[in-house]
């Protein structure tokens, strides 16, 4: 399928320790995100995320999952049939074949190969302290690449290093929103 060629993906990243308002706003996002046809990528790990991938696979956006293990070693859930047969759902993993760690360390690589990939990052909730605050502050400390976040209380640390905040029902401007028809 061509538009998975080249596609701007856009990082979606919600800590393990989501607040219930985060629960809701990533849900909301999750399907403006699938509505407006943007392309979204992300480790869909964290429970917040699984449900998010699950939402965003009832569209026909591309989709990126970057996996903590080795691709050898990780079998699709029968939920992603449809998208990975349609060509709209890639899998990637940044381990060789041979590599083995804890599941701490292989998601944390797994973070830093996503946010290297994607063209932005959507941090719907950056539990503090929490590897995907440290994550966002080194891309925000790079500053080659934009930060999104909404103004809540456990993304302070992030509006403070000059993530964009991320307004109630706002997309995030960028490349990978599709051009107007």
């Amino acid at each position: 399928m061509s538009n998975l060629a080249a596609p701007s993906y856009l990082a979606l990243l919600v800590s393990r320790r989501a607040s219930p308002l985060s629960v809701v706003i990533a849900y909301d996002l999750a399907c403006a995100l699938r509505d407006a046809g943007v392309p979204v990528a992300g480790g869909f790990d964290a429970p917040v995320e699984r449900d998010c991938l699950d939402l965003l696979l009832r569209g026909r956006q591309p989709l990126l999952v970057m996996l903590a293990r080795r691709r050898a070693r990780f079998r699709p859930p029968p939920a992603w049939t449809a998208a990975l047969r349609d060509g709209r759902l890639r899998l990637e993993s940044p381990f060789e074949a041979e590599e083995r760690g804890s599941p701490l360390a292989n998601a944390k690589r797994r973070n830093e190969a996503l946010a290297d990939r994607c063209a932005g990052l959507l941090v719907v909730h950056a539990h503090p302290g929490g590897g995907v605050e440290r994550l966002a502050l080194s891309v925000l400390a790079a500053g080659e690449k934009p930060v999104f976040t909404p103004d809540i209380p456990a993304n302070r640390a992030l509006l403070a290093a000059g993530a964009c905040p991320l307004p109630r029902g706002a997309l995030p401007e960028g490349p990978w929103l599709p051009a107007p028809a």
